[in-house]
């Protein structure tokens, strides 16, 4: 499945950013249903990981953009027990969000082929 999703977007010519993006969209919808990270990570990791790989983005950048779109969502998720005692803290999450997506994307390299944007300087590991 990864495989063939892999190819799909591979056609479809989409930047490394754009997918990690579009994975801490995934994992922020996610978890508001599914508010373990083990759980999450571990009906995930089988598949995005192949998949981004496969479309040169490193193991380290999927799991790194995993905890961005896995931390907010924790204050108001309405199946964690610990996010409804403290309250709805909304606009803390949009916030600190933005700021660990910017962080993430913001320069960082997370692709392995050096002819694309966001690419590890060849001699660097």
């Amino acid at each position: 499945m990864a495989v063939k999703m892999a190819n799909v977007l591979k056609s479809g010519n989409i930047d490394a950013l754009w997918l990690l993006l579009g994975f801490i969209i995934v994992v922020l919808i996610v978890d508001l249903l599914i508010t373990g990270a083990i759980a999450k990570w571990a009906i995930f990791a089988p598949i995005f990981v192949p998949l981004l790989m496969k479309l040169v983005v490193q193991p380290e950048a999927v799991l790194a953009a995993y905890r961005v779109g896995d931390s907010p969502p924790n204050a108001i998720a309405p199946l964690n027990a610990v996010g409804n005692l403290i309250g709805n803290r909304t606009e803390i999450m949009c916030v600190f969000s933005l700021a660990a997506t910017r962080r993430l994307c913001g320069g960082e390299r997370v692709s392995r082929d050096p002819a694309l944007p966001f690419a590890k300087p060849p001699g660097r590991g």
